[in-house]
């Protein structure tokens, strides 16, 4: 057997195309191989990868719930198995930070500084594994934890976003309303004042369609 690290340099300066091709023709010669993929949030190319090797290997992958992308939900049919991953208890991820702590010890201000680290790591982590093992990398690298250092522990995959939609669509419906209700009482400065905040939604509506296009 060939090891990785013998043939990283040719495969690297191949194309997309023909890598896949080389892998699957491996794949074909083997019934023992799982893939984990660490999400199906990918580009419709690494999606259309993702097909193809799922007819060859046992794919396993994670995904949002709310995820309802048409490309994600082509391959979800192939998936004979769905789990849900919920968070993790506070007392398992205090278990988890005070085992890490064994192994990888870190310098403290004070015992008290440690105990608001292990708090802090429970509270901000929301019991996402990837959010803590993510704020434990953060505090690996200082050289002593302090309260500036507790402050700054954060994760992308422990922030929650909250669904304005709702709160978007009434806003819009209150001020068309507006604008009717001030043109039939005669109140020019209300009418104003709807027909302005009107634009200025529509231009807010327009920046946040960038912003999650951007995203994604």
């Amino acid at each position: 057997m060939v090891q990785f690290c013998h043939v990283q340099r040719n495969l690297s300066r191949e194309p997309v195309a023909d890598q896949m091709a080389l892998i699957l023709a491996s794949l074909r010669r083997r019934d023992d191989v799982i893939l984990f993929a660490e999400a199906l949030e990918v580009a419709p190319t690494q999606a259309e990868m993702l097909a193809q090797l799922a007819d060859h290997c046992q794919l396993c992958a994670g995904m949002d719930a709310d995820n309802r992308r048409a490309r994600i939900q082509r391959l979800l049919w192939k998936f004979q198995l769905t789990v849900d991953l919920k968070p993790l208890v506070s007392p398992d991820t205090r278990d988890w930070v005070e085992q890490w702590l064994m192994v990888h010890p870190i310098a403290f201000e004070s015992a008290r500084i440690r105990r608001a680290f292990v708090r802090a790591m429970v509270r901000d982590s929301g019991g996402i594994p990837a959010a803590v093992q993510g704020m434990l990398d953060q505090a690996l690298v200082e050289r002593s934890v302090s309260r500036a250092t507790l402050r700054a522990l954060t994760h992308e995959a422990a922030v929650r976003y909250l669904d304005m939609t709702p709160v978007l669509i009434l806003l819009a419906a209150g001020l068309m309303a507006l604008r009717y209700i001030s043109r039939g009482m005669g109140m020019q400065e209300m009418m104003v004042f709807a027909g302005g905040g009107t634009s200025l939604f529509w231009v807010v509506l327009y920046f946040a369609r960038m912003m999650q296009a951007w995203r994604r």
